[in-house]
């Protein structure tokens, strides 16, 4: 039965992408990685956004579509758990994959 997959991606302040990769993976995901991130706005920008840094972490995560709901409402509470803790979660939801191979491999969750 092939399921729709999506990328789960969260921008996070430095340092704290191990931990958002970690509750990601506690919830099912296959492939999860972080890569650093720096922002190249304007300070003017950074300071209309309320933004205190511009170095971010930023996770993705491999889940499928129907369990995006899952991953929105935990990487809320993680925001909520610690209010200068703060980031941004989206998805991206993937039309093809190169193989069927590729794809069972990626759906073992």
């Amino acid at each position: 039965d092939i399921k729709p997959l999506s990328f789960y991606i969260a921008i996070v302040p430095r340092g704290e992408g191990n931990s958002i990769a970690k509750l990601f993976n506690s919830l099912g995901s296959v492939i999860t990685f972080s890569h650093i991130g720096l922002g190249t706005a304007s300070k003017d920008v950074y300071d209309i956004l309320g933004i205190e840094n511009n170095k971010k972490d930023i996770v993705f995560t491999l889940c499928r579509k129907e369990d995006l709901p899952l991953y929105k409402v935990e990487l809320e509470a993680y925001f909520k758990m610690d209010e200068s803790s703060k980031g941004i979660g989206f998805s991206i939801d993937l039309s093809s994959i190169s193989s069927i191979t590729s794809y069972r491999i990626f759906s073992k969750m």
